[in-house]
Protein backbone atom coordinates (compact mmCIF):
# COMPACT_ATOMS: atom_id res chain seq x y z
CA UNK A 1 0.00 0.00 0.00
CA UNK A 2 2.84 2.35 0.79
CA UNK A 3 4.46 1.69 -2.56
CA UNK A 4 1.21 2.43 -4.41
CA UNK A 5 0.84 5.86 -2.66
CA UNK A 6 4.45 6.72 -3.43
CA UNK A 7 3.96 5.90 -7.09
CA UNK A 8 0.78 7.96 -7.26
CA UNK A 9 2.45 10.95 -5.58
CA UNK A 10 5.41 10.69 -7.93
CA UNK A 11 3.11 10.52 -10.98
CA UNK A 12 1.14 13.52 -9.71
CA UNK A 13 4.35 15.50 -9.16
CA UNK A 14 5.59 14.66 -12.66
CA UNK A 15 2.20 15.62 -14.13
CA UNK A 16 2.31 18.94 -12.25
CA UNK A 17 5.83 19.64 -13.52
CA UNK A 18 4.81 18.92 -17.11
CA UNK A 19 1.73 21.15 -16.76
CA UNK A 20 3.85 23.96 -15.29
CA UNK A 21 6.37 23.68 -18.14
CA UNK A 22 3.55 23.73 -20.69
CA UNK A 23 1.98 26.76 -19.01
CA UNK A 24 5.34 28.59 -19.05
CA UNK A 25 5.77 27.84 -22.76
CA UNK A 26 2.27 29.10 -23.56
CA UNK A 27 2.88 32.25 -21.51
CA UNK A 28 6.22 32.91 -23.24
CA UNK A 29 4.68 32.44 -26.69
CA UNK A 30 1.76 34.72 -25.82
CA UNK A 31 4.20 37.39 -24.58
CA UNK A 32 6.30 37.16 -27.75
CA UNK A 33 3.18 37.42 -29.90
CA UNK A 34 1.99 40.52 -28.04
CA UNK A 35 5.46 42.08 -28.22
CA UNK A 36 5.70 41.46 -31.98
CA UNK A 37 2.17 42.78 -32.51
CA UNK A 38 2.96 45.95 -30.56
CA UNK A 39 6.18 46.48 -32.53
CA UNK A 40 4.33 46.00 -35.82
CA UNK A 41 1.73 48.58 -34.77
CA UNK A 42 4.48 51.08 -33.92
CA UNK A 43 6.21 50.47 -37.27
CA UNK A 44 3.00 50.90 -39.24
CA UNK A 45 2.06 54.07 -37.33
CA UNK A 46 5.52 55.51 -37.99
CA UNK A 47 5.28 54.68 -41.70
CA UNK A 48 1.87 56.36 -41.94
CA UNK A 49 3.22 59.42 -40.10
CA UNK A 50 6.18 59.76 -42.47
CA UNK A 51 3.95 59.28 -45.51
CA UNK A 52 1.59 61.99 -44.26
CA UNK A 53 4.54 64.34 -43.65
CA UNK A 54 5.79 63.73 -47.20
CA UNK A 55 2.32 64.40 -48.62
CA UNK A 56 2.13 67.60 -46.59
CA UNK A 57 5.49 68.73 -47.96
CA UNK A 58 4.40 67.78 -51.48
CA UNK A 59 1.33 69.99 -51.13
CA UNK A 60 3.61 72.95 -50.44
CA UNK A 61 5.91 72.55 -53.42
CA UNK A 62 5.85 75.39 -55.92
CA UNK A 63 3.76 77.70 -53.80
CA UNK A 64 4.74 81.30 -53.27
CA UNK A 65 5.92 81.81 -49.68
CA UNK A 66 3.60 84.80 -49.30
CA UNK A 67 0.62 82.66 -50.31
CA UNK A 68 0.98 80.25 -47.39
CA UNK A 69 0.31 80.85 -43.74
CA UNK A 70 3.27 82.27 -41.81
CA UNK A 71 3.26 79.36 -39.36
CA UNK A 72 3.61 76.89 -42.25
CA UNK A 73 6.60 78.75 -43.66
CA UNK A 74 8.25 79.24 -40.26
CA UNK A 75 7.68 75.63 -39.14
CA UNK A 76 8.88 74.06 -42.39
CA UNK A 77 12.45 73.34 -41.17
CA UNK A 78 11.01 71.66 -38.07
CA UNK A 79 8.70 69.53 -40.21
CA UNK A 80 11.61 68.42 -42.36
CA UNK A 81 13.71 67.65 -39.27
CA UNK A 82 10.82 65.76 -37.71
CA UNK A 83 10.44 63.65 -40.86
CA UNK A 84 14.19 62.92 -40.80
CA UNK A 85 14.04 61.83 -37.15
CA UNK A 86 11.06 59.59 -37.86
CA UNK A 87 12.90 58.00 -40.76
CA UNK A 88 16.00 57.37 -38.65
CA UNK A 89 13.81 55.71 -36.03
CA UNK A 90 12.02 53.74 -38.70
CA UNK A 91 15.33 52.60 -40.15
CA UNK A 92 16.18 50.88 -36.90
CA UNK A 93 12.89 49.02 -36.46
CA UNK A 94 11.87 47.88 -39.94
CA UNK A 95 12.75 44.55 -41.49
CA UNK A 96 16.13 44.15 -43.14
CA UNK A 97 14.45 43.81 -46.54
CA UNK A 98 12.86 47.28 -46.33
CA UNK A 99 15.71 49.10 -44.62
CA UNK A 100 17.31 50.17 -47.91
CA UNK A 101 14.00 51.69 -49.04
CA UNK A 102 13.75 53.70 -45.83
CA UNK A 103 17.34 54.86 -46.35
CA UNK A 104 16.40 56.03 -49.85
CA UNK A 105 13.52 58.10 -48.45
CA UNK A 106 15.83 59.49 -45.76
CA UNK A 107 18.21 60.67 -48.49
CA UNK A 108 15.30 62.37 -50.27
CA UNK A 109 14.14 64.14 -47.11
CA UNK A 110 17.71 65.11 -46.23
CA UNK A 111 17.99 66.90 -49.57
CA UNK A 112 14.96 69.08 -48.80
CA UNK A 113 14.97 72.63 -47.49
CA UNK A 114 12.56 75.54 -47.61
CA UNK A 115 14.29 76.99 -50.68
CA UNK A 116 13.65 74.01 -52.95
CA UNK A 117 10.10 73.51 -51.65
CA UNK A 118 9.15 77.19 -52.00
CA UNK A 119 10.83 78.10 -55.25
CA UNK A 120 8.28 79.99 -57.35
CA UNK A 121 10.94 81.68 -59.49
CA UNK A 122 12.63 78.37 -60.36
CA UNK A 123 9.86 75.99 -61.39
CA UNK A 124 12.37 73.36 -62.49
CA UNK A 125 13.67 73.03 -58.96
CA UNK A 126 10.13 72.91 -57.61
CA UNK A 127 9.13 70.20 -60.10
CA UNK A 128 12.24 68.19 -59.20
CA UNK A 129 11.39 68.50 -55.51
CA UNK A 130 7.80 67.38 -56.16
CA UNK A 131 9.07 64.41 -58.19
CA UNK A 132 11.39 63.39 -55.35
CA UNK A 133 8.58 63.68 -52.82
CA UNK A 134 6.25 61.59 -54.98
CA UNK A 135 8.98 58.97 -55.28
CA UNK A 136 9.43 59.04 -51.49
CA UNK A 137 5.69 58.59 -50.95
CA UNK A 138 5.67 55.69 -53.40
CA UNK A 139 8.57 54.02 -51.60
CA UNK A 140 6.90 54.50 -48.21
CA UNK A 141 3.72 52.87 -49.54
CA UNK A 142 5.85 49.95 -50.73
CA UNK A 143 7.47 49.71 -47.27
CA UNK A 144 4.01 49.77 -45.67
CA UNK A 145 2.80 46.90 -47.84
CA UNK A 146 5.95 44.91 -47.05
CA UNK A 147 5.60 45.49 -43.31
CA UNK A 148 1.90 44.62 -43.20
CA UNK A 149 2.54 41.12 -44.51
Amino acid sequence: MVDYNTYMQTAAAIGSAVAAAFAATVARNAFNFQKNLALKQVVLAEIVGVTNALQNLLSLTGKVPLAVDDSVFINLPQKITSAKCSLVTLQSIVRESTRSDVTKVLEIVSSLNEFNIFSPEDYGQSIECATLLREGISVMEKVYRAEVT
